[in-house]
């Protein structure tokens, strides 16, 4: 069973996710943006970081 976010790891995966997008890492800054919106579908930076 796989164990839910926590709001630290939704914490470090946003900061990835900007540090991608800050280097050009688009691909995968999507990415990690979308692992953050399953586990919370409004979260207002990673919809930022999305452009959405």
């Amino acid at each position: 069973m796989t164990k839910p976010a926590t709001h630290h790891s939704l914490s470090a995966i946003l900061q990835s996710a900007v540090h991608c997008q800050q280097t050009g890492q688009l691909q995968e800054a999507e990415r990690l943006c979308l692992q953050v919106c399953a586990a919370v579908p409004d979260q207002p930076d990673a919809l930022h970081l999305r452009a959405y």
